[in-house]
Parts: structure tokens; C-alpha cells; sequence
């Protein structure tokens, strides 16, 4: 709910949505296409032509951008009391801040959303799952560029959300 006149009295930036889809679609075909077999791939590309078509959106507002189970503190009663780490905050789509929360159920997404006081509007939800699916492809590419370990983990979390799930 911080309005957008306190967020860039700030300097809190812009999130460059296009770009960052530009490069997700550039890097998987450079890091990801070679290690995979082409029929995930090709679930893959499909995805990017879906994600193409939700790249506006009606109401930018402050977002945490990084918004995952360790930034969220809770209580004993599993009340969230806070939430901490806004270094990744940018104005943009409030949708991606619902991304992470597709790991514990759609019931749990749809929960919070019914609870959310923000803007809405229809497509709001599945962009947000969109958001989600790009979660293992921006691990596999992260962990092959950083020559860290394998993409392993980022590869199977792609097959349970992908393979499994893939509409």
C-alpha cells in the first residue's frame, strides 16, 4: 500500500519487466536449451509465447520483488508479524510478489489473494503464476553462469512445475 510518491521519493526504481523477459528468453536458449532434452525445451519456448502476451499490466505499484518464506516473519499462532529484506524493491507488478507463494498450493495463493487489499484486476493471478514457472529457469541459468554447482535442482524444480503442471 506504499504509495508510488513515497517509493521514488526514495529512489526506488522502475522494474524493467520487458527487459527482464528478454533476457530470461535469451539466456535459457544460451544456458538451458544445450542441457535439456528439446521436448522440455520446447515446453519451454511455449511458456515464453504465453508469458509474451502478459507483459502489461493495468497498475504498477511498490513491490518487495524478492518475496519468498524467508522474508516473511510469522508468530507461534502463524500470524505474519513482518516481512524483511526489501533490498530487490522496485515499482512494478504486484502480481510477481505472489510468484513465490504458488510453492505451497493454489488454496494458499487464493487465500492470501481474497485477504490482499492492493490492486487487482483479472489477470492478476496468473501472471503471478507466470512469475512462478520463471523461478527454476532463473535458477538454472544463475547456477551455470556463476560456475557455482550443476543445474541440478533448478532442473528438477523446472520438471515438477513444467512437466507435471504445464497448461
Amino acid at each position: 500500500k506504499t504509495p508510488l510518491s513515497i517509493a521514488k521519493k526514495y529512489g526506488t526504481g522502475v522494474l524493467d519487466h520487458r527487459t527482464r523477459y528478454r533476457n530470461l528468453v535469451t539466456d535459457a536458449k544460451k544456458y538451458i536449451k544445450p542441457r535439456i532434452p528439446q521436448k522440455n525445451y520446447v515446453l519451454i519456448t511455449d511458456f515464453f509465447k504465453e508469458m509474451k502476451n502478459y507483459q502489461k499490466f493495468p497498475n504498477y505499484r511498490f513491490v518487495h520483488s524478492d518475496l519468498y518464506f524467508r522474508h516473511i516473519i510469522v508468530d507461534k499462532r502463524k500470524n505474519i508479524t513482518g516481512i524483511i529484506d526489501f533490498s530487490d524493491r522496485r515499482i512494478g507488478d504486484p502480481a510477481i510478489d505472489f510468484g513465490e507463494l504458488w510453492l505451497y498450493g493454489e488454496g494458499f495463493v487464493k487465500e492470501v489473494y481474497k485477504n490482499y487489499s492492493g490492486s487487482k484486476d483479472k489477470d492478476f493471478l496468473y501472471r503471478s503464476e507466470l512469475y512462478y514457472k520463471c523461478a527454476p529457469l532463473n535458477l538454472m541459468i544463475m547456477r551455470i553462469k556463476e560456475k557455482r554447482e550443476s543445474f541440478t535442482k533448478g532442473y528438477q524444480m523446472f520438471k515438477e512445475i513444467f512437466v507435471k503442471n504445464f497448461k
